[in-house]
């Protein structure tokens, strides 16, 4: 089966939001979490390679801080739930 443009769109996207979601979003046991900011660089150096589209960089960047938005509201609510 060929891969179609938007197979490989969702791909690109995808690897995009996991390296975000394994570089920021979460602490390892093993390692801190990085900086946002350090997880952007790190995505907008591999978005002129292969692994990255530079197109759907950018439109991760601009939905980012709706991202981190909703996980701080959702946390607070959790904390909120649970107290």
């Amino acid at each position: 089966m060929a891969a179609t443009a938007k197979d490989a769109a969702i791909a690109h996207w995808t690897a995009a939001k996991e390296l975000a979601r394994a570089r920021k979003l979460r602490k390892r046991p093993y390692k801190e979490a990085w900086r946002v900011a350090d997880s952007m660089a790190e995505i907008r150096k591999g978005a002129p390679a292969s692994h990255f589209e530079p197109q759907l960089v950018g439109l991760f960047e601009e939905i980012l801080p709706e991202i981190l938005r909703l996980k701080q509201e959702w946390a607070e609510r959790a904390a909120e739930f649970f107290t």
